[in-house]
């Protein structure tokens, strides 16, 4: 099961976000085009797309694993109410996991 959620600026689409349905959580992936990164664009639509989910959804919560080097995307989930949690190794790359509650 996965939800897809894009979003547009102007009439224009910019990024689109993914949760996968694991048990209780969402599983969140995003991605913002390369020519619009830097606009806060990111932030944005981790925070609304993540409320959407977690209000349609039933599920209590969303993790993200995003890679140690990818500092930017790290600083998005913060700024969007996720808290880093722990790090640990996803796919062979060590990754922050960051987890924003349905009550949080």
């Amino acid at each position: 099961d996965a939800t897809i959620y894009i979003a547009e600026a102007a009439g224009n689409p910019v990024g689109q976000i993914r949760f996968d349905i694991e048990g209780p959580a969402g599983v969140v992936d995003v991605s913002v085009d390369s020519e619009e990164r830097g606009q806060g664009y990111g932030t944005k639509l981790i925070k609304e797309g993540t409320q959407r989910f977690l209000w349609e959804s039933g599920a209590n919560n969303v993790v993200a694993y995003v890679k140690v080097s990818n500092k930017p995307s790290r600083r998005a989930f913060e700024k969007a109410g996720y808290n880093l949690e722990d790090k640990k190794k996803v796919k062979g790359e060590m990754s922050f996991v960051l987890r924003k509650y349905l009550n949080a």
